[in-house]
C-alpha cells in the first residue's frame, strides 16, 4: 500500500486579514465614522472603594438582651438638646470633659439622627408591606366570626326541639355570651 501523500505546509506566512483578502469570517465591521468622539468609559469594579465606607454600610451587630438593658435609655429631645448644647460648649473656653470635645458632641447627635431615620423609614417599609397581611387577617377574621355567629343561631333555634345540643356545643355558647362576663376564649393580640 502506497504512503498517503500529505499537503507540506508553506513555509510563507499568512498575511494579515485586510479588506481585499478578507473571509467573510475575518471581516470586521468597521466603527462608523463620525466627527464627535465618544467620551472614554471606565469600567466599574465590582469591589467596595474602601474598606472603610463597606464597614460604615453594614448591618449594625444585634445586642444581646443584657447589653440591650445595660444601655442608658435618653428622654425625649436628647437629640435636640446635644444639638444646642454642642453649640453653646463651642463657645465656652474653659470646660473641658475627658474624651468629649463640642464636635464630637454634634457628631455624636447627628449619628444618633441618622439611627433614627433609619428605623422610621424601615419602621414605615415594614407598616406598607405588612398592611395587606393585616387586611387578610381581618377579612379572615370577619368570614370566622360570621360563620361562628350563624352557627350559634343555628345552635339555637335547634335548641328549641332538641335541649341537649346546648350542651353539645356549650363551648360556642359561653365563648358568645354577654361581653361583660369573663371570656371563656383568651383573647388575641395583634401583633
Amino acid at each position: 500500500m502506497p504512503p498517503k501523500a500529505t499537503k507540506k505546509k508553506s513555509p510563507v506566512a499568512k498575511k494579515p486579514a485586510t479588506k481585499k483578502n478578507a473571509t467573510p469570517a475575518t471581516k470586521k465591521k468597521a466603527a462608523p465614522a463620525s466627527k464627535k468622539k465618544a467620551a472614554p468609559t471606565t469600567k466599574k469594579s465590582a469591589a467596595p472603594a474602601s474598606k472603610k465606607k463597606t464597614a460604615a454600610r453594614a448591618k449594625p451587630a444585634a445586642l444581646s438582651q443584657e447589653a440591650r438593658r445595660s444601655l442608658l435609655k435618653p428622654r425625649e429631645g436628647a437629640a435636640a438638646l446635644g444639638e444646642a448644647l454642642a453649640v453653646t460648649w463651642s463657645n465656652e473656653r474653659g470646660l473641658r470633659v475627658d474624651d468629649l470635645s463640642a464636635p464630637k458632641l454634634a457628631s455624636l447627635v447627628r449619628k444618633a439622627r441618622r439611627a433614627e431615620a433609619r428605623q422610621t423609614a424601615l419602621a414605615e417599609k415594614q407598616a406598607r408591606q405588612m398592611q395587606p397581611i393585616r387586611d387578610a387577617r381581618l377579612s379572615a377574621d370577619d368570614a370566622l366570626w360570621r360563620a361562628l355567629l350563624d352557627l350559634r343561631a343555628a345552635v339555637g333555634l335547634r335548641a328549641r326541639r332538641d335541649p341537649t345540643i346546648e350542651e353539645r356545643f356549650a363551648a360556642l355558647i359561653d365563648a358568645l355570651r354577654n361581653e361583660a362576663a369573663a371570656p371563656a376564649v383568651p383573647p388575641v393580640t395583634p401583633s
